[in-house]
């Protein structure tokens, strides 16, 4: 189940805190990077889950805390949209009750959002747009939601009990009578996120399942297979259907593909590391502010014109979610960051050419004004 990151915060709702507004983390980037604040929650806010749309606009899972009593108690949950070109939030359901948000993810017109709660442990619809909100499937224990080329839905989830070792990747589909729910991967482990490449090969970090910083990859054609043979009752892929795609990793909470085939992976320990190939694994990003604890939580990527790669200034976005708690105010915060290249820096004889030639420019116009 998606316990890792929500389970600490329902947790931290529980202790006694300050009212004071817990102060954001700093995300550093390599050189070649920027990473700005996107959308800052209000305060006493956890975002469960966000996505961002070609537009730029952030349709993310909330569940507000009231703080009563010397404690914070979680006391309602809103799907909401934060609109880019106004900047002006607003909310497309509301839950009239506490939900635990798992993910959220645009899919065409639709955001579709997945949560556990004392009522439901629904998989959810609605348009991007507003209006009512659509029941897709009931699948307790969800924690990320993936889809491949085809548009195809699957889902991992840990079914068992909190620290059980459960977990399975699931496809849902329509198979004309109605939603149906197919076991096709028997993964085990806790919790872990997925994440398809343009070639519909899917990825899986196995959380205490088979190596705690093993990312594996299950190929589409055994995807495809699996598929084909539609045993809802019995999982048709397990360990020997997958190979290792990585290991080393400082743990991970979610997975992002960006516009050109690089793996991003965010951890709890507060990093984001880069997977460019099998094998390969570098550091990118890491939180700044000790003050805190910080989790890194869900991704996005929105393409540019240009790969995403260092000074590409048309490389796209990758937004990456930050969820704080402060251990001096016990207040705790999230935040959504955009990470863009920037432009080059001119080498300094670069500089000193550019100033002579407006140098020589300037001389020739005061020339010409003499004759």
């Amino acid at each position: 189940m998606k316990y890792r990151i929500a389970s600490v915060f329902a947790a931290i709702g529980l202790i006694a805190l300050a009212t004071s507004t817990a102060a954001a983390s700093t995300l550093s980037v390599p050189d070649g990077y920027k990473a700005e604040v996107y959308v800052t929650a209000p305060q006493a806010t956890f975002i469960g889950g966000f996505d961002v749309d070609s537009s730029g606009n952030v349709y993310s899972f909330e569940t507000l805390y009231e703080y009563a009593n010397g404690t914070y108690t979680a006391s309602n949950s809103l799907l909401n949209k934060y609109d880019f070109s106004s900047g002006i939030t607003t909310t497309l359901y509301d839950f009239e009750s506490v939900a635990w948000g798992a993910f959220v993810k645009v899919n065409g017109d639709e955001v579709v959002f997945g949560h556990t709660s004392d009522f439901s442990n629904t998989i959810q619809a609605i348009s991007k747009s507003g209006g009512p909100v659509s029941d897709v499937y009931s699948l307790a224990g969800q924690y990320d939601i993936a889809y491949n080329s085809l548009g195809e839905m699957f889902i991992s989830a840990n079914i068992g009990t909190m620290y059980s070792q459960d977990n399975a990747i699931y496809h849902i589909y329509d198979d004309g009578l109605g939603i149906v729910c197919d076991q096709l991967i028997d993964v085990g482990g806790n919790s872990g996120p997925i994440e398809f490449d343009e070639n519909d090969n899917l990825y899986y970090y196995g959380y205490y399942g088979f190596g705690s910083s093993e990312i594996v990859k299950i190929d589409a054609a055994n995807i495809a297979s699996a598929i084909i043979v539609g045993d809802l009752d019995n999982a048709e892929l397990d360990s020997a259907d997958w190979s290792t795609y990585c290991n080393g990793l400082s743990g991970s909470a979610y997975f992002q593909f960006d516009g050109d085939g690089d793996l991003f992976s965010t951890s709890y320990v507060g990093t984001i590391e880069l997977v460019p190939g099998q094998g390969l694994l570098e550091g990118f990003g890491v939180v700044t502010n000790n003050d805190t604890m910080s989790f890194l939580g869900q991704m996005a990527f929105v393409a540019g014109t240009e790969d995403f790669e260092a000074h590409n200034t048309d490389g796209g976005t990758l937004y990456v979610l930050i969820s704080d708690f402060d251990q001096d105010t016990k207040e705790y915060a999230s935040t959504i960051y955009a990470i863009t290249p920037t432009a080059a820096i001119p080498e300094p004889s670069t500089i000193i050419m550019m100033l002579g030639g407006l140098a020589a420019g300037a001389g020739c116009v005061v020339r010409r004004m003499q004759k």
